[in-house]
């Protein structure tokens, strides 16, 4: 292929990326609250990571082998980022946001790179563009959600205030997740693949 619609390539499919990540992230986590409410945390963020998984399965099955299990460990690093949570909570841990989007953002990189290994060089770069995207997007996204729910707290009702806060935060989240991954993967991808063998 010529440089130059290399280039272009490789423009297109960040912005898809960044795309896909930014409005999977922001609605799939609206039918996973409402699980997670009649059934259990983990539960919920499971059904919101296979969704998020999904989404990204569109893209990543033009261009991996064994795409597929994306959406599997993805929905898995989901359900076992939400449990180390729940456990942290019962235990009294003073977790902070940033501490556990950088735990699991290394998590959810870690549950990729078993698909990504069969068939993308250097795949361990992987886990820590997961992690840093995790880590800066929650921070960023608790910092805007925090400012607007301030904002609106006075004058609407407390659910209304939870949606609000928590789609702004998935939707940061999402949008910064996207932008560091997407310039990793785009690298990676460059740099080539080799011949695919199935996961174990």
């Amino acid at each position: 292929m010529p440089e130059q619609q290399r280039k272009i390539a490789e423009y297109r499919f960040f912005l898809q990326w960044v795309g896909l990540n930014t409005l999977a992230t922001a609605l799939a986590v609206v039918p996973g609250d409402l699980v997670g409410d009649q059934t259990s945390y983990i539960v919920g963020n499971a059904l919101t990571g296979a969704l998020i998984g999904l989404a990204h399965w569109l893209l990543l099955r033009h261009v991996i082998a064994h795409a597929h299990w994306w959406v599997v460990v993805h929905a898995a690093g989901w359900a076992i980022s939400a449990a180390i949570w729940e456990i942290g909570q019962a235990a009294g841990w003073a977790v902070g946001w940033v501490a556990f989007g950088s735990v699991s953002g290394a998590l959810l990189g870690l549950m990729h790179w078993l698909v990504l290994r069969h068939t993308v060089r250097g795949a361990g770069w992987w886990v820590l563009a997961s992690a840093a995207g995790w880590d800066v997007g929650w921070e960023l996204g608790w910092v805007v959600a925090d400012a607007v729910g301030h904002s609106i707290s006075e004058s609407a009702a407390w659910s209304v205030v939870r949606i609000v806060v928590w789609d702004l935060t998935s939707t940061t989240l999402g949008l910064v997740y996207g932008l560091i991954t997407g310039m990793v993967l785009v690298v990676l991808l460059r740099r080539g693949t080799r011949p695919a063998a199935p996961p174990r």
